[in-house]
């Protein structure tokens, strides 16, 4: 188990209760249930199950340290890291992905010096966060630094996807210019989202900023879904959202699903989906996108489009 020594003083501090194939209606009982306490646990995030059905979770401590851990499909915990930053400043992430092969993709935001595993990741301009890719036992495989001049106080999702062929996305809305692997993102006061794209040897194949093209409007990204050959996001927006040389306005905060290429990051369809809730998720399929938003607490509504809009 890695990290062990710092992960026994935490234990008794979370609760995690993992239910395998449990029926949500009552149906079943849990195939198994692993236990631990610590009301200090944040963010929890599962990993899709690899192809053995292991399972993959993150999360953050009290905002000082971060987890990562690898379960079986009968519940046994094969490994355990715990990000460490010097400065005890890891505010937000534990974002977590998984491929077909069963590597992992993590991100998490940080102050000082990230230590995950036996790899450091140095920040010495403020807040910033990194972008790992794990091998099935838990090895650091690569990592990419992302950079903001206003970081701290953009609205950072630390979420992130991939697909299956190893090519990972993260997302965020941001209001500062943030550069990543030699790719960079423009400052908005208003605010704009951004998705970017890396290879599996970890790599920035492509940058795609979503704003509104100069037309004094705020675009924040909820989030996206990947199928290899696209990437589909959803959002919400306040006057006006660009998508290439297409500009989409409403009076108010509207919702919308746009579709970009996936070889090049390029804007190729977008809806106005004629919500002004935010909260809205995506998913897609063989047969289709499903895009779901829940309606300020009063209810919810799903549509489902065909991938070509």
């Amino acid at each position: 188990m890695k990290n062990s020594s710092v992960l026994s003083r935490l234990m008794g501090a979370w609760l995690l209760l993992l239910l395998g194939a449990f029926n949500l209606f009552g149906a079943s009982s849990p195939t198994w249930v692993y236990t631990a306490t610590n009301t200090e646990l944040r963010n929890i995030q599962f990993g899709s199950l690899d192809p053995n059905n292991n399972l993959v979770m993150s999360g953050v401590f009290n905002a000082q340290l971060g987890l990562i851990t690898r379960f079986d499909d009968t519940g046994k915990q094969l490994w355990s890291i715990v990000p460490t930053s010097s400065a005890n400043q890891i505010s937000q992430g534990g974002g977590i992905a998984t491929d077909a092969a069963g590597n992992a993709y993590v991100v998490f935001q940080f102050d000082g010096l990230l230590t995950i595993g036996s790899t450091n990741f140095a920040n010495g301009v403020g807040s910033a966060f990194v972008v790992a890719k794990l091998d099935p036992s838990g090895n650091v495989v690569w990592g990419q630094m992302v950079y903001g001049a206003n970081l701290t106080s953009s609205y950072f999702s630390g979420q992130i996807r991939a697909d299956a062929a190893g090519n990972s996305y993260i997302f965020f809305s941001h209001t500062g210019t943030v550069s990543v692997g030699g790719f960079s993102a423009s400052a908005d006061p208003y605010g704009r989202g951004t998705v970017v794209k890396f290879s599996p040897s970890g790599s920035v194949l492509w940058l795609r900023d979503i704003s509104s093209n100069g037309n004094q409007g705020n675009v924040t990204i909820d989030s996206i879904a990947v199928d290899g050959s696209a990437v589909f996001v959803t959002g919400y927006f306040n006057k006006y959202v660009g998508w290439g040389s297409t500009n989409m306005s409403a009076a108010a905060y509207t919702g919308f699903l746009g579709r970009l290429n996936g070889s090049d990051g390029n804007p190729s369809w977008i809806k106005n989906t004629g919500t002004s809730a935010q909260g809205s998720d995506v998913a897609v399929g063989t047969n289709g996108i499903v895009w779901g938003n829940m309606r300020n607490l009063s209810g919810y509504t799903l549509h489902k489009y065909q991938t070509n809009g």
